[in-house]
């Protein structure tokens, strides 16, 4: 899978948007990758996944924080 150009903005509240974008995304297909390793038996990987979606969802927070979204 190739991976995504970053976007990139001179405007500060625009680019905590399209990073806040891009941290959804990857949350999301942190999800897909835990069901898709739960459903071929791979259990170990899929809590080490889960340690990584962790990290991801507090960078959400502290990125919907700056935007006032919360």
């Amino acid at each position: 899978m190739k991976s995504k150009e970053a976007g990139y903005s001179e405007d500060p509240k625009t680019m905590l948007e399209m990073d806040l974008k891009a941290e959804q995304e990857t949350i999301k297909n942190y999800r897909e990758r835990i069901r898709q390793a739960e459903s071929s038996g791979e259990f170990a990987l899929s809590e080490a996944l889960r340690d990584i979606i962790r990290q991801e969802q507090d960078h959400e927070i502290d990125l919907k924080d700056a935007l006032g979204l919360r």
